[in-house]
């Protein structure tokens, strides 16, 4: 019996991501985002003057050249992943990750860090036929089918360029939810398959929710909308049914999520803000009552109700963050309380093992925990207190 064939392109072009210059790759064993200089992307663009013109030719609106982002899959990836839902959700993920490192490294900082926006990770919606002979765009508007002599691609004018913006994960997020994407797509999953789901559906809803929030000029029930996508991403992580419950989502089954997560910060432990809730007044702590805010802002909103401006801030109050720069960082906590039901049990050594031997590495990793714990508790606690500028 003959060997078999190695593939001519171990990796396929998938998507453009045209708003999204990066320096390192975000990978996993079948899928990637790549940057442009990436050697996996360079061979693509050598072996097909086709799509050798998709991934070169972008330029700004003023005729700046622009090297966009990738996303590629290998060759022999197993036929879920080589799907358009696999395609989303893994970039979903990454965007989650990417905002909110963004903004709990921003939130009370000097500076302003990463990427805010999950506009920057939209896919360009031109891509490459499955029989590599053409371009193919697909939206809900329209169809369309070329084999043009020369393609010419352009970034959305409202985004800034990330040419010189760390575009960075935050890491305690990234890793579980890659690893959650894996198991699900590469057919060994051990996870709860309806967990899982209702996991990529929460990422999906927050994708939009974390998107620019303005569609033209800005309208404050643009911010309204938004508001209410961050509010639904919570609730499919908090519905009852994942727990084998009935009822529905609502601010308590949130609450339980969110309360699952210890702070170090004495501030943010302390239980000292009233919620009247189903006829009920709860003591809760600092990030439960910026969820409720958020939760009345929402019912505002899409309820109809009178809204004002102060309604899109913490206490209503516009000398403190706005509720839609806080949401990524209260939905990273309502992630992490989710992510709990996908840990392995840590298992006790065995008697007469020696102990295990503590590495660099070891160290390093607790140390950049210990420093994400802090940025986003010293973010948390911007909403405590008025702007002093």
């Amino acid at each position: 019996m003959s060997a078999p064939a190695v593939p001519a392109e171990p990796w396929l072009l998938g998507y453009v991501l045209h708003n999204l210059t990066c320096k390192k790759p975000f990978d996993s064993e079948y899928m990637a985002i790549a940057p442009h200089s990436d050697p996996r992307v360079q061979q693509i663009a050598a072996n097909s003057a086709l799509e050798r013109s998709l991934v070169e030719n972008f330029t700004d609106q003023f005729g700046k050249k622009r090297n966009p982002c990738v996303l590629i899959m290998r060759n022999d990836a197993p036929a879920q992943v080589r799907t358009i839902d696999a395609a989303v959700c893994f970039r979903n993920l990454v965007a989650i990750s990417c905002v909110v490192q963004g903004r709990q490294e921003s939130l009370g900082q000097l500076n302003v860090r990463g990427t805010f926006y999950t506009d920057f990770f939209d896919f360009y919606p031109t891509t490459i036929t499955a029989d590599r002979t053409a371009v193919l765009t697909i939206s809900p508007a329209l169809n369309g089918w070329d084999q043009p002599q020369v393609f010419h691609g352009m970034t959305s004018p409202g985004l800034p360029s990330t040419e010189w913006v760390d575009v960075e994960p935050e890491e305690t997020l990234l890793r579980p939810l890659m690893e959650a994407w894996n198991n699900f797509y590469t057919g060994t999953t051990h996870y709860s398959r309806e967990a899982t789901e209702a996991l990529f559906r929460s990422l999906q809803v927050a994708y939009h929710a974390a998107a620019l929030p303005v569609s033209n000029q800005p309208s404050i029930h643009d911010f309204g909308v938004r508001i209410g996508l961050w509010v639904s991403a919570f609730e499919i992580l908090a519905h009852p049914r994942l727990g084998g419950s009935g009822g529905d989502a609502n601010f308590g089954t949130v609450k339980a999520l969110l309360e699952k997560q210890t702070w170090a910060n004495a501030e943010l432990r302390d239980c000292k803000y009233d919620v009247h809730y189903d006829k009920k007044c709860h003591k809760v702590n600092l990030v439960v009552k910026l969820y409720w805010d958020l939760y009345k802002a929402r019912n505002c909103f899409l309820h109809g109700n009178e809204v004002l401006p102060e309604h899109l801030f913490p206490f209503k109050n516009n000398k403190r963050p706005p509720l839609t720069h806080l949401a990524p960082l209260l939905y990273k906590t309502a992630l992490l309380g989710f992510l709990d039901r996908f840990s392995a049990p840590v298992k006790e050594p065995a008697p007469g093992l020696p102990a295990m031997e503590v590495t660099n590495q070891m160290i390093d990793q607790a140390f950049a925990t210990a420093m994400k714990r802090h940025f986003i508790e010293n973010a948390f606690l911007t909403a405590a207190k008025d702007r002093t500028d």
